[in-house]
């Protein structure tokens, strides 16, 4: 084993000096390099919890049904994430559209008003899906 008078071993089994080092020191070189790997893994880890980690919600038509007029619109977000596409509406009452696809939708999406003054939910619904141009080839079978 190291000790502080000795040479510094290398990682090749030998010593500075040419020396070959035995077995118990490769072995217990091996076992401090595996610690320090886990102490840096920990160390990662431990610092993961401290950052915020954005992912994407998978959802589906049921993760619309608490969606209520009146909720906040960081509320929706942290329930759905960010919306598909958003674009603005209303001349009187200035609002955006919140759009949201999800998987097995099928020429639908969610959509929610947000009022741009209180940024609270107007109304909610399911609406046809613009860039669905008709029945889906499942439906459109030949006759």
């Amino acid at each position: 084993m190291y000790r502080g008078g000795e040479v510094m071993p290398t990682i090749l089994g030998t010593r500075q000096n040419g020396a070959r080092m035995d077995h118990n020191t490769l072995i217990s070189l091996s076992l401090l390099r595996r610690s320090c790997a886990a102490a840096v893994v920990a160390s990662l880890a431990a610092l993961s919890g401290c950052t915020t980690i954005s992912q994407a919600k998978v959802l589906t038509e049921a993760s619309f049904d608490d969606i209520k007029p009146g909720m906040a619109a960081d509320q929706v977000l942290a329930q759905l994430g960010r919306p598909t596409w958003v674009f603005g509406a209303g001349w009187q009452d200035h609002y955006h559209v919140w759009n949201y696809r999800w998987a097995g939708a099928d020429c639908v999406w969610f959509q929610i008003s947000i009022n741009d003054s209180d940024q609270r939910v107007k109304e909610a619904s399911m609406a046809p899906d613009p860039k669905c141009d008709g029945p889906n080839s499942r439906d459109s079978a030949v006759r």
